[in-house]
């Protein structure tokens, strides 16, 4: 074989290299993946009625689109969540009998891992997901006792009015 057939081949052959990453949803769409999709897409199109150029490029267009606006929001919840930095926040923990706790403490870092932002307060880490608060939350509102109700058909009467005492002159 001469050399330029061994380029080609060489740089046609496949070669896949397994790299440690992190752990992604699987409905989650890469820009590799898409583009992967896009030439199966191109190889099995009907070559009597084949895709328009205009169609390939729109979809490569609102890829592109997509991956910045998620790269918009994850830049925009770091900013965040930075911001949050030395400030008093209430989070929320499920305890294991499934009970709400919230714990106040003071935001120590921030960081992000695996696509999300991660709070650190008072040294122990939660996600962004738990924020329930800025400061300290109030306390519950308590609800007014309801006043039972005589009517049997669900109807409320109004108070008694008591008659005006007038006095002789």
């Amino acid at each position: 074989m001469n050399t330029s057939t061994d380029a080609i081949t060489r740089s046609s052959s496949v070669q896949t290299t397994k790299v440690a990453t992190k752990k992604k949803d699987p409905t989650e769409m890469s820009m590799q993946t898409f583009l992967q999709l896009m030439v199966a897409q191109m190889q099995n199109q009907d070559p009597m009625n084949p895709t328009s150029q205009d169609t390939y490029m729109v979809q490569m267009a609102q890829m592109a689109s997509l991956q910045a606006m998620t790269k918009m929001s994850e830049v925009t919840m770091m900013t965040y969540g930075a911001s949050l930095a030395g400030k008093e926040v209430t989070v929320g923990e499920v305890d294991p009998k499934g009970e709400m706790k919230e714990i106040v403490g003071t935001v120590t870092g921030v960081t992000f891992y695996e696509g999300q932002t991660i709070l650190y307060v008072d040294g122990k880490p939660y996600s962004m997901d738990q924020l329930l608060a800025v400061g300290k939350l109030p306390p519950p509102p308590t609800k007014p006792e309801e006043k039972p109700n005589p009517n049997p058909d669900g109807t409320q009467k109004p108070d008694a009015v008591e008659p005006e005492k007038t006095t002789e002159v």
